[in-house]
């Protein structure tokens, strides 16, 4: 290799060096600026009331939030909340997670759909189809989307989720984080809750 292309690899590289650095910066500052953010504030279910992620994110290790309906609209602005201890992920692997996640059992989730199906119904013989890193599925008045939105930090088989699940001709609206673990040896799926207080 001529010094001069090494000089123009040890360039680019540098180039994607730095590009990677400055997407996990505006990663982080927005993970910050979420945290800080005021929201509508969000009662949970011993009364308390929260009004940013820091707050949400201590108290939701031990309450709910309260079974309200305005409760329920608030909850899709906490969402970013869930955004800690994660990293970005390539759009592509997002796409890969989801296609996987079609194996995922429908009871898995606490879905309003739930009970329409069978206990074995996976996600993809309810009926969900990808789009990129979502599933979605829809009937009448009802929308669920699920969406592959980052990685747990220090894993390669843990994602976070953003489920939202919406009955617009009956007043339920319903917006959590879970974490999903996949199984690189077989299409098996874990779905658990993001906060120990459940979803």
């Amino acid at each position: 290799m001529t010094r001069v292309n090494l000089l123009a690899t040890l360039l680019v590289c540098s180039q994607l060096i730095a590009c990677q650095y400055q997407t996990n910066d505006t990663y982080l500052a927005h993970e910050q600026e979420n945290r800080d953010k005021t929201l509508n504030a969000i009662t949970l279910s011993n009364g308390q009331k929260v009004i940013n992620c820091a707050q949400y994110n201590i108290a939701r290790a031990s309450h709910m939030p309260s079974d309200t309906i305005s409760n329920s609209i608030i909850s899709s602005e906490y969402l970013p909340c869930s955004l800690s201890n994660t990293n970005s992920i390539d759009p592509k692997e997002a796409a890969l997670v989801a296609k996987q996640l079609l194996s995922a059992r429908v009871r898995q989730f606490p879905l309003s759909i739930a009970q329409l199906f069978g206990r074995k119904t996976t996600l993809l013989n309810a009926g969900f189809i990808q789009q990129n890193n979502k599933l979605l599925w829809s009937a009448k008045q009802q929308n669920i989307v699920v969406q592959v939105k980052a990685k747990a930090v220090g894993t390669n088989t843990q994602y976070l989720i953003w489920v939202s699940d919406v009955i617009l001709d009956g007043n339920y609206y319903a917006y959590y984080p879970a974490w999903i673990k996949v199984s690189p040896e077989s299409n098996t799926i874990k779905v658990f809750p993001l906060y120990q207080s459940g979803y």
